[in-house]
């Protein structure tokens, strides 16, 4: 799947063995996610992945970060829910004992 993306956006990924958590040395927002220029934008990384390996575009959905790492750009670690369960999905791994 990584051979797939823009030259520009795939040398700067680097990929951890023990996860298979895609890391993209980008622009960290001020909440750790990770984000890289396309076209002209400035845009979340994890989201242009998505978008370029399934050819979705997420709108009335929110990727969820199944690895629990927001600077994971993995398109396969993400899920496409609603807010709610989002929401939901977040609170109840807050909860999860450590």
């Amino acid at each position: 799947m990584i051979e797939h993306l823009p030259p520009h956006i795939r040398k700067r990924i680097a990929v951890c063995e023990k996860t298979g958590c895609w890391q993209v040395n980008g622009d960290p927002s001020s909440n750790g996610y990770q984000r890289v220029w396309y076209k002209g934008e400035r845009v979340m990384a994890h989201k242009l992945l998505y978008w370029l390996a399934y050819g979705v575009k997420p709108r009335t959905r929110q990727d969820d970060h199944l690895c629990e790492n927001v600077a994971c750009c993995n398109p396969r670690h993400l899920d496409l829910v609603t807010p709610s369960v989002n929401c939901k999905r977040r609170h109840r791994r807050r909860k999860k004992p450590q």
